[in-house]
């Protein structure tokens, strides 16, 4: 009996050593901090006035499609990918909330990403729409954007 449970530790050991890790692409302290002072201390997405400690940082084109040893991919890690959203949002966008299962949030969805100045936010709105594409497949697969 004990052979017989020490070979299911080895075997779910091995199995579990064989499986890929994921590896998740934060984002430095440095990038969270000039995410929310590009957006002029504001919630991305409703605007709200926040303070460094309450937000929480976001990718808006998610960090699994990508591949932290892939260089092409540090995208995803910088501050363009990055929005500060305030505890509501950040549940109701970032977890999907009201929305859905699979539901990523288009970048227009995050209105004040330069504060209150509509032009670098369009700007960005372009740059990011350009990133999406890049990720075609990846980004795409069995998901739905909201608008």
């Amino acid at each position: 009996m004990p052979v017989t449970r020490k070979r299911k530790q080895v075997n779910q050991a091995q199995s579990q050593s064989s499986q890929p890790t994921r590896t998740h692409l934060e984002f430095s302290t440095i990038t969270k901090y000039q995410a929310f002072h590009r957006q002029w201390s504001r919630c991305a997405h409703c605007g709200k006035n926040l303070t460094i400690q309450v937000g929480y940082a976001h990718h808006v084109i998610p960090a699994q499609t990508g591949n932290m040893g892939k260089p092409a991919d540090a995208f995803l890690r910088s501050v363009d990918n990055c929005v500060i959203l305030c505890n509501h949002c950040y549940q109701e966008v970032a977890h999907a909330g009201n929305y859905g299962e699979n539901t990523i949030a288009s970048p227009s969805v995050f209105r004040y990403t330069f504060g209150l100045e509509k032009t670098f936010h369009q700007q960005w709105v372009n740059k990011l729409n350009v990133e999406q594409q890049r990720y075609g497949a990846r980004y795409n697969a069995t998901v739905t954007m909201l608008h």
